[in-house]
């Protein structure tokens, strides 16, 4: 079961965009800088903003290499603009795993609004949206919220694609993708390869549930060995 969170505030409340990029933003990585940045661009559409953050990243490390150029002081560059090309999968992916919190959350939201006696509508799941930072939806309609974001971020990414060009490649942008190191390279430094990909919620959310009970398998085991280690 994914654990709630606490409210998010969000700009725009018919999309889990926004929530998402306020989620990650409380993290402690590259792509919750990258977030952060965004959040703060006065702008009411998130994927705008972190298309702003990109522009930025660019004209801060050009001045910072014309002042290393000037005065001899290596540029100080904390998050390179190409970055956000990588983000924008993360971002996506990171959507589903929203979008599988308010699932559960209003699920959870209608077994209560059940066992009170039901017949409320949205009324059981205007809470449960709230805290994702959305207008009241219902259940049914998740899908269509989901996919209609991703056609957003296959915009934004279409349009970073095209400022990004001097790249010598671009990854396709999946609903939602992860990668790992390849089993069939010894090389550390080898481009990783695909390891899970969805084209559909359904196919993403098997995805989701697979990661979370090799989570839970995997700290089951580790639980097991520090208690075996007190016999060793």
């Amino acid at each position: 079961m994914t654990k709630a969170k606490t409210q998010v505030v969000a700009i725009d409340r018919n999309s889990l965009i926004d929530a998402t990029l306020t989620r990650m933003s409380e993290k402690s990585n590259k792509d919750s800088y990258i977030a952060r940045k965004a959040q703060r661009v006065d702008h009411p559409n998130a994927l705008v903003r972190i298309g702003k953050t990109f522009t930025a990243l660019q004209n801060h490390r050009k001045v910072e290499n014309l002042r290393a150029k000037e005065t001899g002081v290596p540029a100080e560059i904390i998050c390179k603009p190409e970055a956000i090309v990588s983000f924008t999968q993360k971002l996506a992916n990171a959507c589903i795993w929203t979008a599988l919190a308010l699932k559960e959350k209003m699920n959870n939201a209608d077994d209560w609004d059940n066992n009170l006696g039901g017949g409320t509508g949205t009324d059981c799941y205007a809470d449960a949206c709230d805290e994702y930072g959305i207008d009241p939806i219902m259940p049914d309609h998740l899908e269509e919220l989901v996919l209609a974001d991703f056609a957003e971020i296959e915009k934004f990414y279409s349009m970073l694609k095209r400022k990004t060009m001097y790249l010598q490649s671009h990854d396709d942008l999946h609903l939602y993708h992860d990668k790992m190191p390849d089993p069939e390279s010894d090389d550390p430094q080898a481009p990783w390869v695909t390891k899970r990909s969805a084209a559909t919620l359904d196919e993403a959310f098997d995805i989701l549930a697979q990661i979370q009970e090799e989570m839970e398998a995997n700290k089951a085991e580790k639980d097991n060995a520090d208690w075996e280690s007190l016999a060793a």
